[in-house]
């Protein structure tokens, strides 16, 4: 047998000499195939699927980004998977430290430690010896097998190395230890908060591992924002650009509204609205975007509340989204109208929600995270949909109003790609000309109510308010102004008759 030529670090214990070599012939053990669900919401969704086992990632972020819920949240997860364990290096938190965090969200590693699915092993940063404990990490993965493996943190280790190439060697180490076994690997790195563009401490983790995950934060208002980014992963299709993360109690959250399921067929269908009928041919169908705008008092609601009204009549199903008054005080006024749609309700094709209620609708000045939250709520409504938003202005009257409209693109995008139709209200005049203008290119349907001047158009005496449709694409549309009333059980009645010969 050839002798080892390398110096091996050994520990003197209880017990007697442990040898940790650096290097461990792995080539013998089976590597476990197939792939891991990290059970993040929004993870599956944000790189397309669950991580292929032998994969290892760099988690990096500055002080306070989440990377060790991160962490934690996938352990919790992957153990609670029948026969999987889990292997935790800690060289930043004592173990108690780290059970607490745990359980600060609701997941019992600890009871996990002792049924033998977690191994948790804290060792001080002033005791850290590279070589020794890459050479436990290595032992581990040998006799222990665990499924995923977490080193929190790798930087921790690097700083004890002086040079570039070795530190380069020794993530290798960890990597290919972790690739052999077939487990998946998370390596904690931290960044300097004065070099938050960076990927990671040393800039030599992310040429070895095969995905970077990039958590960061940022200040808004008075409020501190979180971010997920997926730099690179191999062998995936992950999406680009940072994404928001929440922090609830149950854990990291990834707001993807692509999360959307697809619903195309239902396109075809016509969208019918009785103020509507016969102004624009060929009418509008499911997959449009619809906008409602003008002033105070003019009966925008009321069109809101007729929307939905004739589609749960046509057997659609609604959501409708109530950011204007809490939803019993647009359940009652729906009810004044003579709209019973209380039987709707209890047959679930009907949801009521606002900012106040249970399904949250997250900040309504943050058009980031109000767009997912919406898009969650739609996910778990069947089809065909029709989303009404009444209304759109407290989203509007945020402090970044470009932010808003990109916000309305993005979400009538992702209603048109599945097949639902978006009606939503707005106060006339709060954004800029420019603003609104853009935003324009985000709606097939626009109508608009206001004060008519009726002594122009050589009519006396009527004193009524005006419907009037502003835009239909791919429609030819009649945007006369029309009259209109306000009737029980039937909502806003156009005055066809006005302009019969």
């Amino acid at each position: 047998m050839r002798p080892c030529e390398e110096p091996i670090p050994f520990e003197i214990t209880d017990d007697g000499c442990i040898f940790y070599p650096a290097k461990v012939r792995l080539e013998s053990v089976e590597p476990k195939e197939g792939e891991l669900s990290l059970g993040i919401p929004g993870w599956d969704i944000l790189v397309g699927g669950p991580i292929r086992r032998g994969n290892t990632l760099i988690v990096s972020g500055i002080s306070g980004s989440g990377k060790t819920t991160f962490c934690l949240q996938v352990v919790n997860h992957v153990v609670e998977q029948d026969g999987n364990r889990a292997l935790y290096m800690a060289f930043e938190e004592t173990e108690e430290q780290i059970f607490k965090l745990a359980e600060g969200f609701g997941w019992d590693l600890r009871g996990k430690a002792r049924e033998g699915r977690v191994k948790l092993i804290a060792i001080p940063q002033t005791e850290v010896n590279v070589d020794a404990h890459i050479g436990l990490l290595l032992r581990e993965l040998v006799d222990y097998r665990p499924d995923v493996v977490v080193i929190d943190s790798l930087s921790v280790m690097l700083y004890r190395i002086g040079d570039e190439p070795s530190r380069r060697d020794k993530v290798f180490q960890i990597t290919d230890g972790i690739r052999k076994v077939g487990a998946v690997g998370f390596l904690v790195t931290d960044i300097p908060a004065h070099q938050s563009e960076r990927l990671s401490r040393f800039g030599v983790e992310e040429t070895v591992v095969d995905g970077v995950i990039v958590l960061s934060t940022d200040m808004k208002g008075l409020s501190r924002r979180r971010y997920i980014e997926v730099y690179k992963l191999r062998n995936a299709k992950h999406l680009s650009g940072k994404h928001r993360i929440n922090i609830t109690e149950n854990g990291i959250e990834i707001l993807v509204p692509e999360m959307l399921p697809k619903r195309i067929g239902e396109m075809d269908r016509v969208v019918r609205f009785s103020p509507v009928e016969g102004l624009m041919e060929p009418p509008p169908r499911f997959g449009t975007s619809w906008l409602v705008k003008g002033l105070h008092g003019l009966g925008k609601s009321v069109l809101a509340y007729q929307f939905a009204w004739e589609g749960l009549l046509n057997g659609e199903n609604v959501l409708f989204i109530s950011l204007d008054v809490p939803a019993y005080s647009a359940r009652r006024s729906m009810k004044d109208l003579g709209f019973d749609v209380e039987r709707f309700e209890e047959e679930g094709r009907l949801r009521i929600v606002d900012f106040l209620g249970e399904e949250g609708l997250g900040d309504v000045q943050d058009p980031e995270e109000f767009i997912f939250y919406v898009m969650k709520l739609v996910s778990s409504v069947g089809g065909p949909l029709r989303v009404i938003i009444d209304s759109l202005t407290p989203l509007a009257l945020g402090p970044d109003s470009s932010r808003f409209v990109d916000m309305i693109h993005r979400k009538n995008h992702l209603l048109r790609g599945a097949g639902a139709v978006a009606f939503d209200l707005m106060l006339d005049h709060i954004l800029s000309p420019e603003e609104f203008n853009r935003m324009m290119g985000a709606y097939d349907v626009m109508i608009e109510l206001f004060y008519p001047d009726w002594g122009e158009m050589q009519q006396q005496g009527l004193g009524a308010n005006a419907f009037r449709i502003t835009k239909a694409r791919n429609s030819k549309f009649d945007n006369h102004p029309y009259p209109y009333t306000i009737e029980p059980g039937k909502g806003v009645v156009l005055q066809r008759w006005f302009y019969a010969s």
